[in-house]
Protein backbone atom coordinates (compact mmCIF):
# COMPACT_ATOMS: atom_id res chain seq x y z
CA UNK A 1 0.00 0.00 0.00
CA UNK A 2 1.41 3.28 -1.06
CA UNK A 3 1.45 5.37 1.98
CA UNK A 4 0.97 8.49 0.44
CA UNK A 5 -2.67 7.63 -0.78
CA UNK A 6 -4.05 6.67 2.99
CA UNK A 7 -4.43 9.10 5.61
CA UNK A 8 -4.74 8.23 9.28
CA UNK A 9 -3.59 11.20 11.30
CA UNK A 10 -3.13 13.68 8.65
CA UNK A 11 -4.72 16.67 8.01
CA UNK A 12 -5.32 16.68 4.47
CA UNK A 13 -6.35 14.12 1.49
CA UNK A 14 -8.25 13.48 -1.24
CA UNK A 15 -11.51 12.48 -0.96
CA UNK A 16 -11.89 8.27 -1.66
CA UNK A 17 -10.91 7.44 -5.32
CA UNK A 18 -11.65 11.02 -6.22
CA UNK A 19 -9.35 14.14 -6.76
CA UNK A 20 -10.71 16.85 -4.38
CA UNK A 21 -8.84 17.52 -1.11
CA UNK A 22 -10.44 17.52 1.70
CA UNK A 23 -9.14 18.84 5.07
CA UNK A 24 -8.69 16.23 7.92
CA UNK A 25 -8.94 16.94 11.89
CA UNK A 26 -7.40 14.47 13.97
CA UNK A 27 -9.44 13.96 17.53
CA UNK A 28 -8.72 12.17 20.52
CA UNK A 29 -11.39 9.03 21.05
CA UNK A 30 -9.35 8.23 24.87
CA UNK A 31 -7.14 6.10 25.86
CA UNK A 32 -8.03 1.76 25.31
CA UNK A 33 -6.79 -0.62 27.92
CA UNK A 34 -5.52 -3.24 25.68
CA UNK A 35 -3.78 -6.17 28.61
CA UNK A 36 -4.15 -9.12 26.62
CA UNK A 37 -2.31 -7.79 23.87
CA UNK A 38 -5.52 -8.89 21.49
CA UNK A 39 -7.84 -6.15 19.87
CA UNK A 40 -11.37 -6.95 18.47
CA UNK A 41 -12.55 -4.83 16.10
CA UNK A 42 -16.38 -5.17 15.69
CA UNK A 43 -19.92 -3.66 14.90
CA UNK A 44 -20.38 -2.94 18.79
CA UNK A 45 -24.48 -3.32 18.42
CA UNK A 46 -24.29 -6.55 16.68
CA UNK A 47 -21.15 -8.15 17.72
CA UNK A 48 -22.08 -8.93 21.25
CA UNK A 49 -25.68 -10.74 20.14
CA UNK A 50 -24.49 -12.90 18.30
CA UNK A 51 -25.44 -11.12 14.76
CA UNK A 52 -21.45 -10.44 13.59
CA UNK A 53 -18.33 -11.25 13.83
CA UNK A 54 -15.34 -8.92 13.86
CA UNK A 55 -12.04 -9.97 14.10
CA UNK A 56 -8.80 -9.92 16.34
CA UNK A 57 -5.63 -8.86 15.77
CA UNK A 58 -2.29 -9.05 17.97
CA UNK A 59 -1.58 -5.94 19.25
CA UNK A 60 1.10 -4.62 21.81
CA UNK A 61 -0.57 -5.07 25.06
CA UNK A 62 -1.14 -1.66 27.62
CA UNK A 63 -2.80 1.55 27.25
CA UNK A 64 -3.41 3.11 24.18
CA UNK A 65 -4.32 6.41 22.78
CA UNK A 66 -7.19 6.45 20.25
CA UNK A 67 -8.09 8.77 17.39
CA UNK A 68 -10.77 9.52 15.23
CA UNK A 69 -9.80 11.20 11.41
CA UNK A 70 -12.78 13.62 10.39
CA UNK A 71 -12.98 14.69 7.06
CA UNK A 72 -14.14 18.45 6.57
CA UNK A 73 -16.52 18.18 3.73
CA UNK A 74 -17.89 22.28 2.55
CA UNK A 75 -21.35 22.42 3.07
CA UNK A 76 -21.61 19.13 4.97
CA UNK A 77 -21.45 17.64 8.51
CA UNK A 78 -18.10 16.65 8.80
CA UNK A 79 -17.45 12.76 8.62
CA UNK A 80 -15.35 9.95 10.41
CA UNK A 81 -12.67 8.98 7.99
CA UNK A 82 -10.45 6.48 10.22
CA UNK A 83 -11.08 4.90 13.48
CA UNK A 84 -7.19 4.86 14.77
CA UNK A 85 -5.39 2.84 17.61
CA UNK A 86 -1.72 4.20 18.29
CA UNK A 87 0.93 1.79 19.86
CA UNK A 88 4.05 3.68 19.28
CA UNK A 89 4.70 7.28 18.55
CA UNK A 90 7.12 5.92 16.03
CA UNK A 91 6.08 7.35 12.57
CA UNK A 92 4.83 4.28 9.82
CA UNK A 93 6.76 3.52 6.95
CA UNK A 94 4.69 1.30 5.33
CA UNK A 95 0.92 -0.26 5.64
CA UNK A 96 -0.30 -3.37 4.82
CA UNK A 97 -3.44 -5.30 5.83
CA UNK A 98 -2.82 -7.29 8.58
CA UNK A 99 -3.74 -11.08 9.54
CA UNK A 100 -6.53 -11.61 12.15
CA UNK A 101 -5.11 -13.66 15.72
CA UNK A 102 -5.48 -17.62 15.30
CA UNK A 103 -4.64 -19.76 18.67
CA UNK A 104 -2.47 -22.77 17.44
CA UNK A 105 -5.68 -24.96 18.57
CA UNK A 106 -8.51 -22.95 17.16
CA UNK A 107 -10.53 -24.05 13.58
CA UNK A 108 -8.73 -22.38 10.48
CA UNK A 109 -10.66 -19.00 9.65
CA UNK A 110 -13.03 -20.59 6.50
CA UNK A 111 -11.54 -19.52 2.89
CA UNK A 112 -14.95 -17.97 2.39
CA UNK A 113 -15.23 -15.24 5.16
CA UNK A 114 -13.13 -12.14 4.36
CA UNK A 115 -10.39 -10.95 6.65
CA UNK A 116 -9.70 -7.99 5.46
CA UNK A 117 -11.92 -5.98 7.28
CA UNK A 118 -15.22 -5.83 9.37
CA UNK A 119 -19.07 -5.72 8.11
CA UNK A 120 -20.49 -2.26 10.36
CA UNK A 121 -24.32 -3.20 9.62
CA UNK A 122 -25.05 -0.79 11.95
CA UNK A 123 -22.92 2.27 11.14
CA UNK A 124 -20.95 2.17 14.19
CA UNK A 125 -16.98 0.66 14.55
CA UNK A 126 -15.83 -0.26 18.13
CA UNK A 127 -12.17 -1.60 19.04
CA UNK A 128 -12.07 -3.47 22.53
CA UNK A 129 -9.51 -5.90 24.33
CA UNK A 130 -10.65 -9.36 23.04
CA UNK A 131 -10.40 -11.31 26.03
CA UNK A 132 -12.45 -8.63 27.65
CA UNK A 133 -14.92 -8.70 25.08
CA UNK A 134 -15.10 -12.54 25.22
CA UNK A 135 -15.55 -12.56 28.99
CA UNK A 136 -18.09 -9.66 28.69
CA UNK A 137 -19.80 -11.59 26.22
CA UNK A 138 -20.24 -14.77 28.26
CA UNK A 139 -21.05 -13.42 31.22
CA UNK A 140 -23.87 -11.54 30.11
CA UNK A 141 -27.36 -11.99 29.09
CA UNK A 142 -28.86 -11.13 25.99
CA UNK A 143 -31.80 -8.77 27.83
CA UNK A 144 -28.99 -6.98 29.08
CA UNK A 145 -27.03 -6.32 26.43
CA UNK A 146 -29.97 -4.55 24.94
CA UNK A 147 -30.33 -1.95 28.16
CA UNK A 148 -26.84 -1.42 26.98
CA UNK A 149 -27.79 -0.43 24.09
CA UNK A 150 -30.75 0.42 23.44
CA UNK A 151 -31.54 2.13 26.72
CA UNK A 152 -32.66 5.76 26.80
CA UNK A 153 -29.95 6.84 29.82
CA UNK A 154 -27.25 8.79 28.77
CA UNK A 155 -24.48 6.03 28.72
CA UNK A 156 -26.39 4.10 26.46
CA UNK A 157 -24.27 3.08 23.22
CA UNK A 158 -26.81 4.90 20.85
CA UNK A 159 -27.08 7.56 22.76
CA UNK A 160 -23.10 8.60 23.22
CA UNK A 161 -22.69 8.23 19.97
CA UNK A 162 -25.62 10.80 19.59
CA UNK A 163 -24.34 12.93 22.08
CA UNK A 164 -20.56 13.10 21.31
CA UNK A 165 -20.34 13.92 17.62
CA UNK A 166 -20.41 10.19 16.77
CA UNK A 167 -17.11 9.65 18.92
CA UNK A 168 -17.36 8.08 22.46
CA UNK A 169 -15.71 5.63 25.01
CA UNK A 170 -16.87 3.70 27.54
CA UNK A 171 -16.42 0.91 29.85
CA UNK A 172 -17.68 -2.63 29.67
CA UNK A 173 -19.97 -3.49 32.47
CA UNK A 174 -17.82 -5.28 35.82
CA UNK A 175 -14.76 -5.03 33.67
CA UNK A 176 -11.91 -3.03 33.75
CA UNK A 177 -11.83 -2.32 29.98
CA UNK A 178 -13.47 0.10 28.06
CA UNK A 179 -14.47 -0.12 24.69
CA UNK A 180 -14.15 2.91 21.87
CA UNK A 181 -16.60 3.65 19.44
CA UNK A 182 -17.39 5.66 16.28
CA UNK A 183 -19.10 6.18 13.45
CA UNK A 184 -18.25 4.68 10.44
CA UNK A 185 -18.02 7.16 7.47
CA UNK A 186 -20.88 7.86 5.94
CA UNK A 187 -23.42 5.16 7.22
CA UNK A 188 -23.08 1.13 6.71
CA UNK A 189 -20.87 -0.98 5.08
CA UNK A 190 -17.53 -3.35 4.65
CA UNK A 191 -14.63 -2.10 6.04
CA UNK A 192 -10.89 -2.46 5.23
CA UNK A 193 -8.40 -3.01 8.44
CA UNK A 194 -5.18 -1.78 7.98
CA UNK A 195 -1.85 -1.23 10.12
CA UNK A 196 1.14 1.06 10.41
CA UNK A 197 4.75 -0.71 10.49
CA UNK A 198 8.12 0.64 11.22
CA UNK A 199 11.72 -0.10 9.32
CA UNK A 200 11.36 -3.07 11.69
CA UNK A 201 8.10 -4.40 10.62
CA UNK A 202 6.73 -3.54 14.38
CA UNK A 203 2.80 -2.64 14.69
CA UNK A 204 2.67 1.17 15.39
CA UNK A 205 -0.84 1.65 14.61
CA UNK A 206 -4.02 0.08 13.61
CA UNK A 207 -6.18 1.85 11.61
CA UNK A 208 -10.48 1.06 10.43
CA UNK A 209 -10.47 2.59 7.03
CA UNK A 210 -13.94 4.32 6.73
CA UNK A 211 -13.54 5.17 2.86
CA UNK A 212 -13.86 8.66 3.03
CA UNK A 213 -10.75 9.73 1.98
CA UNK A 214 -7.38 7.88 0.32
CA UNK A 215 -6.04 6.42 -3.10
CA UNK A 216 -5.56 2.44 -2.15
CA UNK A 217 -8.04 0.38 -4.55
CA UNK A 218 -9.13 -2.44 -2.13
CA UNK A 219 -9.78 -5.33 -4.02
Amino acid sequence: MDPALFYPLKNSGTEYMGDTTLSLTVTDAGTITIPSGTLLVCDPFAQFIGLSHGLVYDVPAGDHPTKVTIANIPGKTPVNAYLSVVFSNTEPVTFEQPYPHRNPDEIPIPSAMRTDGVALDSGAAAVVDAAAAEAFTASTDLDSFTDYIHTDAPDGWFNLLRDHNGIAQTPLPDHKENMILARSGYDAGFYPIVAGYDRNHTMVSLHVDFLVVGGHPYD
